[in-house]
């Protein structure tokens, strides 16, 4: 299924409103006359982005104009659990089976006029629903999205919603089947829940990255070869009395002669003291509470004075030892909070042992990260170390994760990067259950440049349609996204894009562009005028309200001192525009009497001199 276009009537402030998401056919609906017109695109490049993208939309205009709205009505109405939509005052046009077809809004007394003669009707809204797997997606953490739905009940039936709210609910529910409105789930859980699941994404789109390149074949994406989970230690702490004493005794007991793996796990166990009794500081209730934190590392150098340790030898584990701290410490806490919080602290250091003895783990020589390289890692150990990191609370302020091109390598990406890559990640991770049969794909991307740079706004055109080549080459792909890029209309001929417009309070689709909607390679500041409606000029607001002020000094007076001309010029030199800044000053040296303007060709004369003389101690002799 194609969907080409639909006239809608009324959806949450957008009123009948004809909306073209052919790149074939031009369709307009003349509601006065009730006749749809059609014409075919005259410069069409059949498979222009893919052989398996049937059509690519952008929805482009000014805040406020509906482009999301447009997007949630789509999924809505495509949605095979919904049926909240009055098919009567809409008109739908879609390619079904090879075949132009219509649906809802007169379809028995719709006329016909331009290139087609004759549309076939669908008379059911479940063929229509279901011809399809619509999929929305959004990295704007909108709470007001569908917030009335409950997706735990699939209302949304096969619909996609990757959106970043719709996940954030619904991570808990996919990752441990707990349900997601419990009470007792707190937004903490929701978020550790969701970080984990990210994080997951991102891991398995690169591991399907680099199968891709062992089949030599390009993905457009800078690889990421290692995943690292490093320590962090409370630099506060550094002085405590307590805690430089539970360092020394801790290099006592268990010698210098660790192997990587033992030193791992030896610092793991210093950096959750560490941040244990710093919590002690944030906790609420008696005195008492807060001091079963602050003496955990008398409790642990108790321990190691008065137990004997074996000699280690090669890999053998400390971790035996150091689950005996724990215990012991257990034994001496009258608070269960604290006690529970000690029980999953030492779950955690046992997960982090059968992590640090798998193959292919490699140790940074700080011994404060694990590296993992992606695709040869155990998989089910990065899983399990991801869930424990982000279920456990408060883990992450003394442990987390990232992307490096080296085994503990500096941080690889910027936060732009990231949303790029969660794009193509979440996409990535699509179970599409096609219950035998392979639906059309129908995506709705949210503003999916938010964050990025020029340069990968520049090139996310490129990057999608060629991720979308590849990744879903079993199906057929209509794009349909909004924005507020003129890199990305630039990569898009002009019947790839629907136009909004506000005019009077209503949002009206903008037939003709001043340039006849040349958009395809087209220079970004005529795209910044023209298909972004932007006025004024091309100047942020700031600068042109501070300039027409100067503009207005420098025109109220028609003389000037040598005190108002210094300091009008400072104003007018940080003007980038050449020729504004060429006629204020013109304007305000005209102004000056002959004896000052005899000062300013002295002060020029005076610097000149001293250019001069610095070229000449540059080049003696």
């Amino acid at each position: 299924m194609e969907l080409l276009y639909i006239w809608l009537n009324k959806y949450k402030g957008l009123n009948k409103m004809g909306l073209n998401f052919s790149n074939e056919f031009v369709f307009r609906f003349h509601e006065d006359t009730k006749t749809l017109e059609v014409r075919k695109v005259d410069n069409y490049i059949p498979n222009f982005f893919s052989n398996n993208i049937t059509n690519f939309t952008g929805i482009v205009g000014e805040n406020g104009t509906g482009k999301t709205s447009i997007l949630k009505y789509i999924l809505e109405y495509f949605s095979s659990g919904i049926h909240n939509n009055d098919h009567e005052i809409a008109l739908v046009i879609v390619r079904l089976n090879g075949k132009l077809q219509r649906f809802g809004y007169l379809n028995k007394d719709l006329k016909l006029s331009g290139d087609i003669s004759s549309l076939e009707i669908i008379e059911d809204a479940e063929t229509l629903k279901s011809s399809a797997t619509a999929i929305f997606l959004s990295n704007i953490f909108d709470p007001t999205s569908f917030l009335h739905l409950d997706y735990s009940k699939q209302q949304f039936g096969d619909t996609k919603n990757l959106s970043t709210w719709h996940l954030l609910n619904m991570d808990i529910q996919n990752r441990y089947g707990i349900d997601y409105q419990q009470p007792a789930i707190s937004f903490n859980q929701k978020i550790g829940a969701f970080t984990a699941q990210e994080l997951m994404r991102m891991v398995r789109l690169l591991r399907w990255m680099e199968g891709y390149k062992i089949l030599e074949k390009s993905i457009p994406l800078k690889k990421l070869p290692y995943l690292n989970f490093t320590l962090y230690f409370d630099k506060e702490h550094n002085g405590n009395t307590n805690l430089d004493a539970l360092n020394w005794e801790l290099d006592l007991y268990f010698g210098s002669e660790l192997s990587l793996k033992n030193q791992f796990l030896l610092k793991a166990f210093r950096a959750v003291v560490f941040h244990f009794v710093g919590e002690g500081k944030f906790v609420s209730g008696s005195d008492d509470i807060r001091g079963q934190y602050e003496i955990l590392p008398d409790l642990v150098i108790e321990f190691l004075r008065i137990n004997a340790i074996d000699s280690i030898d090669g890999d053998t584990s400390i971790y035996p030892y150091l689950k005996n701290v724990f215990e012991y410490v257990l034994e001496r806490q009258e608070y269960t909070v604290i006690g529970q919080r000690i029980i999953e602290m030492s779950a955690f250091l046992g997960l982090l042992v059968q992590v640090v003895h798998e193959e292919g783990i490699i140790i940074s020589p700080g011994v404060d990260t694990l590296s993992f390289k992606i695709g040869q890692e155990s998989q089910g150990s990065l899983d399990r170390l991801i869930d424990a990191n982000y279920a456990v609370d408060r883990i992450s302020v003394f442990a987390d994760f990232y992307f490096s091109h080296d085994p503990a390598g500096d941080p690889a990406l910027s936060s732009g990067e990231y949303a790029i890559y969660m794009v193509f990640a979440r996409l990535n991770d699509l179970k599409l259950d096609s219950h035998g049969k392979v639906k059309p794909l129908l995506m709705l991307i949210d503003e999916a440049e938010m964050a990025l740079h020029p340069q990968w706004q520049k090139e996310f055109v490129f990057h999608f349609t060629e991720f979308i080549k590849i990744r879903f080459a079993n199906y057929k792909v209509q794009v349909i996204f909004t924005s507020h890029s003129p890199f990305i209309v630039s990569d898009l001929p002009p019947n790839c894009i629907l136009f909004l417009k506000k005019d009077l309070n209503h949002t009206v689709v903008e037939h003709g562009l001043k340039r006849a909607n040349a958009t395809f390679g087209a220079n970004i500041h005529e795209l910044f005028t023209d298909a972004f409606f932007l006025r004024d000029g091309l100047i942020g607001e700031f600068a042109r309200r501070k300039i027409e002020n100067l503009v207005s000094r420098v025109s109220e007076k028609s003389e000037y001192d040598q005190f108002e001309y210094v300091n009008l010029k400072k104003e007018i030199d940080i003007i980038g525009e050449p020729y504004v800044r060429y006629k204020l000053l013109e304007k305000i040296m005209n102004g000056l009497s002959d004896k000052e303007f005899d000062k300013v060709i002295e002060e020029r004369e005076s610097e000149l001199e001293k250019l001069k003389n610095t070229r000449g101690d540059k080049n003696p002799g």
